[in-house]
């Protein structure tokens, strides 16, 4: 960890020549992960980061490229030094007064961010300082920003005080064969325990291909009023329009189409796999509550809803220029829903509501904010070796839940019988309590990830030699640094592979949830964080009973 002091005084780190900052203005503190966090210190003029004014004495975390000022001063980030490269150490351990660090020392002759203690990935130990009162090995001070071998054994001074770091450094050669013994002891204890506590270990990719699932939906798109004053007073006024498609045409709203029989629900694939044993599976947001995303699957499908119901409701004539019940007859000819009107006022409506109320009731129907939402007709998924062709294979499933927000595209669902086949159970599956939450822990190309799942769904999914389900595998590389929500990778995305898992290639445990991608010259994919999908299915999963 490093502390850099910012200010107009002489002493700073880095010094900003302006009468409008104080002498001590901000601290900024750069993290053994790379994080940076930047702190007001009490400062007149204020810091400000995106020009909102940040309260003193509260670490705020900032990006490299964030917009900082320091009261009248743009910090130039080519004055703050890059993180230091310790892609070499397995382990960094920060020394310190502050509390962020993992060895916590007082004292007041100690920084707060005193040293560093670093173990390479063959076990060896250095310490580092950049302090203001220096460190010493062995009664010896160290140069600052070198990094200084160590031992077990070695006395370290930080500041004056002593520090005791032998429990965070690995036992020395001139122990080896306790070492060894205590490993071979170590060894032979967790192959015990996984035999008997049927610990985590790696499922073969051909197992999870197995708790990887092909998604059959289909859905009707629902159409509301928030202000119809009809649907509630008239008898057979409808109060919801249902759309789907006739002959591939879409949208066709089934309450009026002449062969409203025709009209079929709107159908899609996607994919899907097992989290638990209890039938819960992951996919993506927009495979759960897909009639939100309709205008991706019908480019202007809602356009072409608000068009049509525009029509319909243009339909109910106005009744302005009727001045006696003999002009009310010649409604009998009109539209279905001045039809329904006409009756309405056949039947002693006429009597209780004038013609100016119902014409500002036909105004407010005309006027009002349409809702789109959905239902589901059918939702089943198909699972390796079987037949998608034959209905009595697939399993109907439920949706459970899906993310509030848009941004994390993650969705739940479940099988109705609330159990995961128990060949899937036997042999693996994608196990969410043992997922990589730690999204950057993912490197742009310093780890290989896989994919499975169900491009174009059916269609590619069924081209085997037995004409059976089989999943599609993909070897992808992160190709961008994550963020909150999602990574960027280099590889393979089309319609159908959304919502397939992405696991590491070790241990093939969970990263992501793949939802899309786009194309410029080559193809990039998208996942979302798998952090996402645990958090909404701890959130979630007692929403049932078991």
């Amino acid at each position: 960890m490093r502390l850099l002091k910012v200010g107009r005084d002489l002493s700073c780190d880095i010094i900003l020549r302006s009468e409008k900052v104080s002498a001590l203005h901000a601290e900024m503190t750069i993290l053994n992960s790379g994080d940076m966090l930047i702190e007001d210190k009490s400062s007149t003029n204020g810091t400000y980061i995106m020009n909102k004014r940040i309260k003193s004495g509260e670490p705020i975390p900032v990006r490299r490229g964030d917009a900082i000022r320091l009261a009248d001063v743009e910090l130039q980030w080519n004055m703050i030094p890059m993180p230091e490269d310790n892609s070499q150490f397995k382990a960094l351990f920060g020394i310190g007064s502050n509390f962020r660090n993992e060895v916590k020392v007082s004292g007041n002759t100690l920084s707060r961010f005193h040293a560093t203690l670093k173990i390479d990935k063959k076990k060896r130990a250095y310490i580092q300082d950049h302090s203001k009162n220096g460190t010493t090995v062995n009664g010896t001070k160290i140069t600052p920003g070198n990094n200084v071998r160590i031992k077990r054994s070695d006395s370290i001074v930080c500041g004056g005080v002593p520090v005791d770091l032998r429990k965070y450094i690995p036992i020395s050669d001139g122990n080896k064969v306790l070492w060894i013994a205590c490993t071979a002891a170590l060894i032979i204890g967790s192959v015990f325990l996984i035999k008997n506590l049927n610990f985590h270990r790696a499922v073969p990719i051909n197992d999870l291909e197995n708790a990887t699932a092909c998604v059959d939906g289909s859905f009707y798109v629902v159409v509301k009023l928030d202000d119809d004053p009809f649907k509630d007073v008239i008898n057979g006024w409808p109060k919801e329009w249902i759309f789907g498609s006739q002959n591939d045409v879409f949208p066709v709203c089934q309450t009026v189409s002449v062969e409203s029989d025709k009209v079929e629900p709107v159908s899609y694939t996607g994919t899907a796999f097992f989290i638990t044993a209890n039938g819960y599976m992951g996919t993506n947001r927009h495979i759960a509550v897909p009639w939100e995303y309709i205008d991706n699957m019908k480019k202007g499908a809602v356009e072409s809803i608000k068009q049509k119901m525009s029509e319909i409701r243009n339909e109910l004539l106005p009744l302005n220029e009727l001045q006696t019940m003999d002009e009310l007859y010649r409604l009998q000819n009109a539209s279905r829903f001045t039809k329904l009107l006409f009756n309405y006022l056949m039947k002693g409506g006429f009597t209780k509501v004038k013609f100016d109320q119902i014409n500002a009731w036909i105004l407010r129907f005309k006027n009002s904010p349409i809702k789109i939402s959905g239902k589901f007709v059918d939702m089943r998924i198909g699972l390796k070796g079987q037949d998608f062709r034959s209905e009595s294979e697939l399993l109907p499933c439920h949706v459970v839940a899906q993310s509030d927000d848009p941004d994390t595209d993650v969705g739940l669902l479940r099988l109705n019988n609330k159990k995961t086949p128990e060949d899937i159970v036997k042999k693996g599956f994608f196990d969410i309590n043992d997922a990589m939450v730690d999204e950057k822990r993912l490197q742009p190309q310093m780890q290989d990830l896989i994919t499975i799942g169900y491009p174009y769904g059916f269609i590619l999914g069924l081209a085997t030699e037995n004409n059976t389900l089989k999943p599609t595998i993909h070897k992808i590389s992160v190709s961008k640094d994550p963020d909150e929500n999602k990574f960027q990778f280099q590889g393979e995305e089309t319609s159908g592979a959304s919502g397939s898992p992405i696991v590491d290639v070790d241990k093939h445990r969970l990263v992501g949830v793949l939802y899309g991608g786009y194309t410029i010259g080559s193809t990039y994919g998208l996942a979302c964080n798998i952090k996402h999908l645990k958090n909404l299915y701890d959130k979630n999963k007692n929403k049932e009973n078991e």
